[in-house]
């Protein structure tokens, strides 16, 4: 039901007025004849603090004394207006104010007591507001290292569409306004950032802490690059939906929904909801019911029990949603309700992500080559790496063939034919003709990645023996890593292990589907 919010300042209303006896159904103890014929109970309630909540009044058949026709009577709440609201002349408002005031006075059963608001309402009226009609949902998932958006219609059950992630990369002009985002931002003539994300929830100045670009010696504030991210999706956001709904959508017709870290506090949501304003996502006025939060592991849980999969488990069993990412790692337990789930035990996080593993390659590459860290070919270097291990997803890590990494030989050569023979772990070869290392495919993964895997399979065990759960959820970036998924599927064989199709999009899309949910308990502006 479409609703209105009329807000009347205390000291302005009758001293007789009895709102303490409106019972929670809207009308008074004591109705009138024409109260009880014609307003539909719940139509208006009258809050402690004197907000008069109207639903809508094409649905109360109030025959007022002017002959008003049946369209005009059902459209209700679409001509509600107050009179100052309306430009000059406009008596057909006008007139249907008189009318829906006389409606809120039989509500209040005010007049039989010969007391109305008319002047309350009329005079000192000072807040009239309208909760939108939000028809899309926009959910923007910004990564510490990728970043995406999801999309959809706010209808349950409609369909969901995901963009591919892109880099968490921005370059700004020398006035501090979006240049490009994304993996195009990357070799931009403009000033570069990246790594920003976390800034703002991990530093005492938060969005007020100062970034220096990658490329220049050019600054911006974390709350300038949150903005101009913001922007960005905004932008292309709409673009998407204009598209996919061949509709013309303004930023008001969507509930955008921003995924935060699980530890995010009051303090970076408010940060991140001034950034939003200025994005023009929405408007001070519209923005408790424009924006929501909700934390990553919850998002992906949601995501986890969606569809098909929600039909594997039973209400009461317990789940665990293993959230793995580049920096870090989450371990999850919930419990899935009839409609819906709790979770049970306090999150687990670790400092354990894909990055580690490229910081193993890259120490095992300083001490192959003894160079220093910072050198921009091997940071070159690691980022092949990076491209092999995201590489060895099912449908790729069928060829376990050796892993060839070519170098510049005028960089490394001299260094490697000194040190490769006592440096080098065995099975690791250099071909000094073709500048390359070659790799087996199994001392690839014992040495660079099984590490880090044990420690992922150490905190499972962990949680396994805190709590008993029948299913285990992978999720998030590192998750798609196949030696991974049967790794722990090995380990855990007595247990369901589901991979969702592409796990590092699992956020975005339950962010997106915890906003259609009825039962949803996304955190808005008033959260905690």
């Amino acid at each position: 039901m479409c609703k209105f919010e009329i807000i009347v300042p205390n000291e302005k209303m009758p001293d007789d007025f009895g709102i303490a006896k409106l019972p929670t159904c809207g009308i008074s103890d004591d109705p009138t004849p024409e109260s009880q014929e014609y307003i539909k109970p719940g139509n208006i309630f009258v809050s402690q603090d004197y907000t008069l909540k109207i639903g809508d009044f094409g649905m109360a058949r109030y025959n007022v004394e002017r002959s008003l026709s049946p369209f005009l009577l059902n459209q209700g709440t679409e001509s509600f207006r107050s009179p100052d609201r309306e430009t000059e002349g406009a008596s057909f408002h006008t007139d249907m104010w008189s009318e829906y005031r006389e409606l809120i006075n039989l509500c209040l059963n005010t007049k039989k007591s010969g007391v109305t608001i008319d002047n309350a309402l009329d005079c000192h009226l000072f807040k009239i507001t309208r909760p939108q009609i939000l028809h899309y949902i926009v959910a923007i998932d910004i990564g510490s290292n990728c970043s995406t958006f999801s999309f959809t219609l706010s209808k349950h059950n409609s369909a969901l569409k995901c963009k591919v992630k892109t880099l968490t990369v921005i370059s700004l002009d020398k006035y501090g306004k979006l240049a490009r985002f994304g993996d195009g931002a990357r070799h931009d003539h403009n000033a570069i950032f990246s790594k920003y994300k976390m800034v703002l929830f991990n530093t005492e100045s938060r969005e007020k802490t100062m970034v220096k670009a990658d490329n220049c010696n050019q600054i911006a504030s974390v709350e300038t690059l949150f903005t101009e991210t913001l922007k960005y999706f905004k932008q292309t956001s709409l673009e998407s939906l204009n598209d996919e709904y061949k509709s013309n959508v303004d930023p008001s017709q969507v509930l955008w929904v921003i995924t935060v870290p699980d530890t995010s506090d009051n303090i970076s949501k408010k940060a991140i909801l001034l950034c939003a304003i200025k994005a023009g996502l929405c408007t001070i006025d519209t923005i408790k019911d424009s924006i929501r939060f909700v934390g990553e592991s919850k998002a992906g849980a949601m995501d986890c029990i969606s569809k098909t999969m929600d039909n594997q488990i039973k209400p009461e069993q317990q789940f665990l949603v293993l959230n793995l990412g580049r920096e870090s790692s989450s371990f999850n337990v919930y419990k899935k309700l009839q409609n819906g789930f709790e979770i049970i035990d306090l999150p687990l996080f670790v400092d354990c992500g894909s990055n580690h593993c490229d910081i193993i390659f890259k120490n095992f590459l300083v001490d192959l080559l003894g160079i220093t860290s910072n050198c921009d070919r091997l940071d070159q270097l690691v980022n092949k790496f990076k491209l092999i291990k995201e590489s060895m997803a099912k449908d790729r890590c069928n060829d376990k063939g050796p892993i060839i990494i070519q170098f510049t030989p005028l960089e490394f050569a001299e260094r490697i034919n000194q040190r490769v023979d006592s440096k080098t772990p065995p099975n690791i070869l250099y071909d000094r003709s073709r500048s390359t290392i070659s790799i087996p495919f199994a001392s690839f993964v014992e040495f660079f990645l099984n590490p880090i895997f044990q420690q992922i399979l150490g905190h499972l065990k962990s949680e396994m023996n805190k709590n008993t759960f029948a299913h285990i959820f992978m999720i998030g970036g590192f998750s798609e890593n196949y030696v991974l998924q049967q790794l722990i599927k090995k380990e855990f064989a007595s247990t369901n292990v589901i991979v969702p199709q592409q796990p590092s999009l699992s956020v975005v899309r339950g962010a997106c589907r915890l906003a259609i949910c009825p039962s949803a308990q996304l955190n808005n502006t008033d959260s905690n």
